[in-house]
């Protein structure tokens, strides 16, 4: 039981974490695009 709890969390987890990364990149990406488009652009 306790096996199969953890299991789940840690599939939980993996997914979760793969979710972040591509928000993260993905949040990157704008901002370099952003500052590309718009060379005054300040932070």
């Amino acid at each position: 039981m306790h096996g199969r709890i953890g299991n789940l969390m840690i599939q939980i987890w993996k997914e979760k974490a793969q979710l972040g990364m591509t928000l993260l990149v993905s949040n990157c990406t704008v901002r370099r695009n952003i500052q590309h488009k718009l060379p005054n652009f300040r932070r």
